[in-house]
């Protein structure tokens, strides 16, 4: 058998690059109320499910989802998804999940410190913002020590850009 045609064999039937968890510790908690506003907007209920059960759907599927932590405390004053929660569901089910850190950018100091933790430290394999409800603007120089770490770091930065139900 050609080596190529061995490697397609492992990989994934598909790849889901955009996983909010649908755990209690992420709708309950962190999104709190902003989840409700959610459903109405996408006309659908966030059915909770358990770490379990969403590896196992997953590997049914043949798809590794990529997993997103979430930080927006300054501008939404709810606690954060955090990275260490995130890192710890990839070091269980490697095979079905790869995680991406958030940081809050206006934590300055601390979400640049943090950022690189979650990199070198967790071995998370990007960073997701959602500026919307980060409330900042990516391209505002404040932010720029972070964004090089980031580009410092050689791993991707994803920018949720858009409508995003939360509150619409």
């Amino acid at each position: 058998m050609c080596a190529a045609i061995a490697e397609v064999d492992l990989m994934p039937r598909a790849i889901d690059f955009h996983v909010h968890l649908p755990t209690t510790e992420f709708i309950e908690v962190t999104l709190g109320p902003y989840a409700r506003a959610a459903e109405r907007f996408f006309r659908t209920e966030v059915k909770l499910k358990d770490i379990e059960q969403m590896a196992a759907d997953y590997a049914e599927l043949d798809m590794v989802g990529v997993l997103l932590a979430w930080d927006a405390e300054t501008a939404t004053g709810l606690p954060p998804l955090g990275n260490d929660y995130i890192a710890e569901i990839v070091r269980r089910y490697p095979q079905q999940f790869i995680g991406f850190a958030s940081v809050d950018p206006h934590k300055g100091k601390a979400a640049v410190k943090e950022v690189e933790r979650a990199i070198k430290d967790l071995g998370l394999a990007g960073v997701k913002f959602h500026p919307g409800v980060q409330a900042f603007y990516p391209n505002d120089r404040a932010f720029y020590p972070l964004m090089e770490k980031i580009q410092e770091l050689g791993v991707p930065a994803l920018f949720h850009t858009g409508t995003n139900g939360l509150g619409a």
